[in-house]
């Protein structure tokens, strides 16, 4: 049993970093923008969903707090860029360096979090089977790329009435 649980564990984590690459498509090649600290957001809010949950705080609210640090993170990109005027891909490389100091520091007590979130039997945010998380995990992306390919599509239909 332990090889399909871990097999559908592999199974949401690719789903869910199959979001990365729709943001990363997203900023590359529709955009034309060039963003390299996605990864780090990433990391940053495994850190610190982790860390919080060792805390004792509950795990839904470490969730929206892991969002909110990977809201601020682009918000620092965005101050860099849009008010000091730095070039994008600067600031957030920039960025990127500063996250990746707050989640190495994180990371120091990484073995700490596993024992910790064992412990409590706290194995994913929903508190379910590993095949109850992959129908939730497969859902929630399917929402979420039905929304990107709805405002693609829109995107791509106004351009072709503009351009007529």
């Amino acid at each position: 049993m332990d090889l399909i649980d871990g097999s559908l564990n592999i199974v949401s984590l690719s789903l869910v970093f199959s979001l990365i690459s729709f943001s990363v498509y997203l900023t590359t090649s529709i955009l034309k923008v060039t963003d390299v600290s996605c990864d780090s957001c990433v990391t940053l809010g495994g850190c610190t969903y982790g860390a919080l949950v060792i805390a004792g705080i509950h795990p839904i609210i470490a969730f929206f707090a892991a969002i909110t640090c990977g809201i601020v993170a682009g918000f620092t990109i965005s101050s860099i860029t849009n008010h000091i005027g730095v070039e994008l891909v600067v600031s957030s490389v920039v960025t990127m360096s500063i996250i990746q100091t707050f989640v190495l520091k994180l990371q120091t007590f990484g073995i700490s979090i596993r024992q910790a979130l064992q412990q409590k039997g706290i194995s994913d945010i929903f508190g379910n089977s590993p095949s109850q998380d992959l129908v939730v995990i497969g859902l929630l992306v399917g929402i979420i790329a039905f929304f990107y390919y709805e405002s693609l599509r829109r995107r791509y239909y106004y351009l072709t009435i503009f351009r007529n």
